[in-house]
């Protein structure tokens, strides 16, 4: 299913109407893909399609499409709050690589399912804990800055 699609389906499952506002504020997202995006990011981005769009619009449509699962958010160990899609075309489970030093975010799709399901399986187990979903953030440093040190 396209990811448009999906937002439109997800807005009349739970009864909310598509303004025009909502649909720059996903359109900047999806344009978008790569980045881990601020609220004053997404509001810097979308004034120049939509100038009279004020921030606090930006800030409450965002809440929103995160309440919905269509955003998820990423916060840093600095208290900054990124925001990204949170539904894709395909495999959308993914794992944040986190620089330290410089704030990269890099997207590793690369970690081993078995190890994931041996950790829902030990959770469940050993705790009696049902994961439904997971955000897993690795810290450390990336290669520029691991080079410079």
């Amino acid at each position: 299913m396209k990811v448009l699609q999906q937002f439109y389906e997800i807005f009349e499952e739970n009864n909310y109407k598509v303004t025009e506002q909502r649909k720059l504020l996903f359109e900047a997202f999806l344009e978008n893909r790569e980045k881990h995006m601020t609220v004053e990011e997404v509001h810097g981005y979308i004034i120049k399609k939509d100038p009279g769009i004020g921030i606090a619009t930006v800030y409450r449509s965002i809440q929103l499409l995160y309440e919905l699962k269509i955003l998820q958010k990423l916060i840093l160990d600095d208290g900054t709050r990124r925001y990204e899609l949170n539904i894709s075309e395909g495999n959308s489970i993914h794992y944040h690589l986190i620089c330290r030093e410089c704030g990269e975010i890099i997207e590793s799709y690369e970690l081993r399912d078995d190890l994931l399901e041996s950790m829902k399986k030990i959770f469940d187990e050993d705790y009696g804990f049902l994961v439904s979903g997971q955000q897993i953030n690795f810290f450390g440093l990336c290669e520029k800055c691991r080079d410079i040190k």
